[in-house]
């Protein structure tokens, strides 16, 4: 008789790769051999071995990711741990440090002061010993000494106080005749002219007087010759050079009327000649007027080339300005000029 060949089963470890392996592709089910319908009492203990493997494999996986995550926070705590206790003895050194430089900064300032104080208690002491000493008695002829000295101190400054009062009064009568000087003076000289430009020697030969009413009829284009009363030419100063204009020539007229129909003929700001001169016509007027006059001179300048307004300056020294039919006059040069600037920015 034949042996019976008996079936050798695999082993588990055989067994095993294959079916993680066939476990593993997605999509795919293990199908298992349909029991028949004698097998229903085996089918109840039978179990299904892939899903007993994949809880096995759920329940690691759950095991190893909680061990993981728990070696983490072990790590993460420590650290944080080991990171605070440096921070905090860094900064405990540090505010130590600081804590010791402030107390020595404090104990400086603390002996300062007792330095002070020591200081002050001395000089009080000192203040107190020296001004609470009795003064010496003076003798009676020191008393009568100073006695006289303040009696004479006090006539002194009353005698002050006089010669200042005098002086005040004085200088006020002190001007006062200057300018009655000066009114005396512009008005002896109000009928004389003064000419700019003849050169010296074209008078010489002939009367100078002549001479002087025969140019201003030349001139000025008049049918006679006004009559001159005196003329002269003004004296030259010692120390003129060679190559110094022309000295002025001065007129005085008979009559004031002559010398102001001559004036009003004057163009203004335009030189007149006579022969190859150009001569320039002003009245006669005192040092101290024609300081005063010059000093608006800027003003007239700037005055001269705005249209429609009328200025000229009265007698002294007061300049008026007729501007859209406003008349103003002024005596002070700086108010003059910042009007006249104002007019100029009005008019462009």
């Amino acid at each position: 008789m034949k042996k019976a060949k008996t079936r050798q089963k695999p082993s588990k470890a055989a067994t095993r790769p294959a079916t993680r392996a066939y476990l593993k592709k997605p999509g795919k089910t293990p199908q298992f051999p349909q029991a028949s319908a004698g097998s229903s009492e085996k089918e109840a203990d039978f179990q299904n071995p892939c899903t007993e493997m994949t809880s096995m494999e759920e329940q690691l996986e759950k095991s190893v990711t909680a061990s993981v995550t728990e070696n983490i926070s072990k790590v993460r705590r420590e650290g944080n741990v080991a990171l605070d206790k440096s921070l905090s003895k860094s900064l405990s050194e540090k505010f130590q440090q600081g804590n010791d430089k402030l107390m020595g900064k404090i104990d400086d300032l603390a002996k300062c002061v007792v330095e002070i104080e020591e200081d002050l208690n001395n000089k009080i002491k000192w203040v107190d010993k020296n001004c609470n000493k009795k003064p010496v008695a003076m003798s009676k002829s020191t008393e009568a000494a100073m006695e006289g000295m303040d009696n004479l101190l006090t006539e002194m400054a009353k005698e002050i106080k006089r010669l200042k009062k005098e002086q005040e009064s004085t200088g006020r009568e002190l001007a006062k005749m200057k300018y009655k000087c000066m009114d005396l003076k512009a008005r002896s000289s109000r009928q004389n002219l003064r000419i700019v430009g003849v050169k010296e020697g074209k008078e010489s030969g002939q009367n100078f007087q002549e001479f002087a009413a025969n140019l201003l009829k030349q001139v000025l284009k008049q049918p006679e010759a006004p009559r001159i009363d005196m003329v002269h030419r003004v004296q030259r100063k010692a120390q003129a050079s060679s190559n110094a204009p022309p000295r002025q020539i001065i007129l005085k007229f008979y009559d004031i009327s002559t010398l102001e129909g001559i004036m009003k003929k004057i163009p203004y700001g335009v030189n007149l000649m006579f022969g190859e001169d150009k001569l320039r016509f002003f009245r006669d007027f005192p040092a101290e007027v024609m300081e005063k006059r010059d000093k608006f001179t800027n003003t007239r300048r700037l005055l001269k080339e705005v249209k429609g307004v009328r200025y000229g300056i009265v007698y002294p020294a007061k300049l008026r300005i007729t501007y859209n039919s406003v008349e103003r006059a002024f005596t002070d040069p700086e108010e003059a000029f910042k009007y006249a600037q104002s007019i100029t920015q009005k008019a462009y």
